[in-house]
């Protein structure tokens, strides 16, 4: 017999397994939290995204806190607010005033979710985004970074983002089409 494979809805099947499990996991410490990858997820759309970090921003501090729009918990507290920088760095509650370090031993603060940790900056036309999807209580934050290695001249050359589920509290690091990392 000759089987049809059907990629997307594996896929999907996949993702929704991870949701369901992610959501027993919730309340467990951080440093017990299950990392998996797969593909088959493309980035999403962002019809009306607000910038956090705009064009030509490289090593400045954090942009300012932002609300997520719901709230989230993450090894047992509850976060409303989150900050980013152009190196992809995201993190909960009030912006750092400590510039960037490349070092994972030292980000100004904890806790934070790398989807790319690296020297990065948005270039001519890049830039960190984000919006807030859906309604209650089913609502996804989507940060999109558009960046380019240091070194690098011109336009973008990557875009990521990174999705907070409100439902579960499932994180997902979504990733586009770029050139490789300098150091990551």
């Amino acid at each position: 017999m000759n089987r049809k494979r059907y990629p997307m809805k594996a896929a999907c099947s996949w993702l929704l397994a991870l949701l369901l499990f992610s959501n027993l996991v919730q309340a467990q410490p951080a440093n017990t939290y299950t990392f998996t990858t797969g593909t088959g997820v493309s980035l999403e759309t962002l019809s009306a995204p607000v910038v956090l970090v705009g064009s030509g921003v490289d090593d400045t501090p954090a942009s300012a806190a932002t609300a997520i729009g719901f709230s989230f918990t993450i090894n047992s507290n509850n976060y409303s607010n989150f900050w980013v920088n152009a190196n992809g760095l995201f993190g909960f509650g009030t912006s750092p005033s400590t510039s960037y370090s490349n070092s994972i031993t030292a980000p100004p603060s904890f806790p934070a979710l790398m989807p790319w940790w690296d020297d990065m900056g948005t270039g001519t036309n890049g830039n960190v985004q984000y919006q807030l999807l859906g309604t209650s209580p089913n609502r996804k934050l989507v940060v999109e970074w558009r960046v380019r290695n240091i070194g690098e001249t011109g336009n973008y050359t990557k875009t990521y983002q990174l999705w907070l589920f409100e439902s579960n509290f499932a994180i997902q690091f979504v990733y586009g089409t770029g050139t490789a990392g300098s150091s990551a």
